[in-house]
């Protein structure tokens, strides 16, 4: 499928380093003004594309032209290993970024990663089991990322979303004790004030009763 060579050839290009998904990210977050789901997803790639590199280098499977010598490879072969691909690690590890900040993107980020794993073997640089443990390590990386930063996670303004919950909870709760807490109190005068009126009261009627009575 020659008409395919082109398109594909560029996309694993953009897609070295994760750098698509990167360039998507950084929009993502201009728009929904979260400089953290960028620092976030950075993080995700570089550490799922260092890892990928360092085990490439200890595992040192060849790649299908060093096996095959037929068909040749569309892109420059690199000079690492062949398991597990980089180009997959930093897509699915970015794509689980973005599907944990977005729910509605997950589908689409997935599947723009899963293009670019497939494009690893089109252009003849990975066997499919290289680009399938590259899109695990990936996952495993981009989740654990996830699973230490929701603790912590800020909202759209900056800020801890746990904190926020407590500070905006705070006022309210102080300010409903501090309003029951006057209500008792202006009860208390008022039922002090009533006691009082009605012990004047009897005393005037006993004042009056006293001439009658002499």
């Amino acid at each position: 499928m020659g008409w395919l060579n082109w398109p594909v050839v560029h996309l694993t290009q953009l897609a070295t380093d994760g750098a698509i998904f990167l360039v998507v990210g950084l929009v993502l977050a201009i728009v929904w003004r979260r400089p953290w789901f960028f620092v976030a997803l950075v993080t995700a790639d570089l550490a799922a594309d260092g890892l990928s590199y360092l085990l490439r280098q200890w595992i040192g499977r060849d790649r299908p032209p060093l096996v095959y010598p037929e068909p040749r490879p569309l892109v420059h072969l690199p000079n690492s290993g062949a398991f597990p691909s980089g180009h997959a690690s930093a897509a699915f590890a970015s794509a689980t970024v973005i599907a944990w900040a977005s729910r509605r993107l997950a589908i689409p980020a997935y599947a723009l990663a899963v293009v670019v794993a497939w494009s690893r073997v089109y252009v003849g640089v990975h066997f499919p089991l290289d680009v399938l443990g590259g899109a695990a390590l990936g996952t495993l990386m981009g989740t654990l990322l996830v699973l230490l930063v929701r603790g912590g996670r800020f909202d759209a303004g900056g800020g801890s979303a746990t904190s926020t919950a407590r500070e905006s909870s705070g006022p309210t709760t102080a300010q409903g004790g501090a309003e029951a807490g006057s209500t008792r109190r202006g009860l208390a005068g008022q039922g002090r004030e009533a006691t009082a009126l009605l012990m004047l009261a009897t005393v005037q009627r006993r004042s009056l009763r006293a001439p009658r009575a002499g």
